[in-house]
């Protein structure tokens, strides 16, 4: 159930009373009035607006802060989603957690789906998110060269940005994100 009210949120610590359940409740209910985003015992609620408030596991913050901080780190992002279920396997903050970094979206899996169909939504993909959308499957390692080839394309404009510098040319770094169970480390 996502909690509309302070009201609707389960106390999970042992409260010996109903004075000291209130006074709990009473804190949550203050914060909320002075922010966007409350973390409590492991769990945290955000308010994305008046009327909807979403929760998520204390784990699931502390990934995105992990990937706030190493994301200065890199030229670019890989993407992986599942390609049987593209809009289901993507993070739905990826957008405004990555900002203006460049992405590849890599739909893996691609050989358990109907490649027409596959095509067609990788057109409505890139339009979608204006990055470059490429099909790969795991089983063969012949995707991988060209993989590394649009991971290198894309990081070239912050490796140029670089040498203007006046720093030496180095790799491209680039972070390989997604959901579980969709085959980043293939």
């Amino acid at each position: 159930m996502i909690p509309y009210s302070v009201k609707d949120l389960k106390i999970d610590e042992p409260i010996v009373n109903e004075k000291a359940k209130s006074k709990v409740v009473k804190e949550i209910s203050n914060a909320w009035k002075n922010t966007s985003r409350i973390d409590y015992k492991g769990w945290v609620w955000v308010k994305k607006d008046k009327l909807h408030i979403h929760w998520y596991p204390g784990h699931i913050a502390k990934a995105e802060k992990k990937l706030k901080e190493q994301l200065s780190l890199v030229d670019a992002v890989i993407e992986v989603v599942d390609a049987r279920l593209p809009f289901s396997s993507s993070y739905d903050n990826i957008a405004r957690l990555l900002g203006e970094k460049p992405r590849l979206i890599l739909l893996n899996k691609s050989d358990l789906t109907e490649t027409a169909e596959l095509n067609k939504f990788i057109k409505v993909l890139e339009e979608k998110t204006g990055f470059p959308v490429v099909k790969s499957d795991a089983k063969n390692s012949k995707d991988l060269n060209y993989i590394v080839k649009k991971a290198v394309e894309i990081s070239e404009p912050r490796i140029q940005a670089l040498m203007k510098k006046g720093l030496l040319r180095r790799p491209a770094r680039v972070m390989v994100i997604g959901m579980p169970n969709v085959g980043k480390s293939s």
